[in-house]
């Protein structure tokens, strides 16, 4: 089982936690990405990826929970998910860890407003 403190730099293709696995469904839902065709791709780097689903030099597209159920880890505030024990509240806090940040800050926040304020904005190169 992969710890929370590398979970960010595990390959999809070697996750192993249900609760990071259904988070990683939803994603696949709200952005155009596949997580099965890129199976040596970090965690870390398909969150930049659902973000960015035309790359780093494309538009920054932001996670919504709006089109989900209620119920969707997306939709659930970070308190809620640390008193459920949830796999994805470690993965959080690894994320916010990574950030130089505490989600102590930002357990009312959704995790879909989590992750949209937590992986870094790529600036576009300037024009010459």
């Amino acid at each position: 089982m992969t710890s929370s403190s590398d979970i960010l730099d595990t390959p999809l293709g070697e996750l192993e936690s249900c609760g990071v696995l259904s988070l990683i469904e939803e994603l696949e839902l709200l952005a155009p990405v596949s997580a099965a065709s890129l199976p040596r791709v970090t965690l870390w780097q398909f969150f930049a990826l659902c973000l960015y689903p035309e790359g780093m030099e494309g538009k920054r597209r932001k996670l919504s929970g709006s089109s989900l159920p209620d119920s969707a880890l997306l939709n659930q505030t970070l308190r809620a998910l640390s008193r459920d024990e949830s796999a994805v509240f470690p993965l959080c806090e690894a994320i916010a860890r990574r950030n130089g940040t505490s989600v102590e800050f930002h357990l009312g926040q959704r995790v879909y407003t989590f992750l949209n304020g937590q992986i870094p904005r790529m600036e576009r190169g300037k024009r010459r």
